[in-house]
């Protein structure tokens, strides 16, 4: 009886974490903080490939970045 008990409850623990509403934090959803993730990846990709441009003397070497900054 106390194994079936503890079964029971395990499986309610498993089933709740499993349909959980993901990793939204309390000031953003989802959607919203994988936004927030993308722009700084995408961000990241653009300074390596400026910088990459920069080793192989790609482009003329300046000290502001080519990308728009907001």
């Amino acid at each position: 009886m106390k194994t079936m008990l503890l079964l029971g409850v395990t499986v309610v623990v498993v089933v709740m974490c499993m349909s959980s509403g993901g990793c939204a934090t309390p000031g953003l959803t989802a959607r919203e903080r994988n936004d927030v993730i993308m722009r700084g990846f995408q961000y990241d990709m653009e300074q390596t490939n400026d910088d990459i441009d920069d080793i192989l003397l790609l482009r003329p070497i300046g000290h502001l970045t080519t990308w728009d900054l907001q």
